[in-house]
């Protein structure tokens, strides 16, 4: 089936991973543990108990989602010049065809 043969070979091409993609993992899971420290500290001298609890928590989970849009913004670059690059090869004859 051809259509699905097209299909399959332009989405496996989307697919891949951005290269930085494992060391940027590793290096949110290290900012992350970063902050939730800090934020236990600074929780801690401000509430208390409670506040090394919420202190904690709140700034992991908000340091998580900052490095999870940086790092979607940067892969969604990747992606664009993949395609850009991709369209702009010259050995790629999608529109070579002649209609009879």
């Amino acid at each position: 089936n051809t259509a699905t043969a097209t299909r399959t070979s332009a989405s496996a091409v989307m697919n891949k991973q951005h290269p930085m993609h494992l060391q940027n993992k590793k290096q949110r899971k290290r900012r992350t543990t970063g902050a939730a420290v800090g934020g236990v500290v600074v929780g801690g001298l401000a509430l208390g108990p409670v506040g090394m609890v919420l202190g904690g928590v709140g700034a992991a989970a908000a340091t998580r989602k900052i490095c999870k849009s940086k790092e979607k913004a940067q892969e969604r670059a990747y992606e664009q010049q993949q395609v850009t690059k991709q369209a702009l090869d010259p050995r790629r004859t999608v529109h070579a065809g002649s209609f009879a």
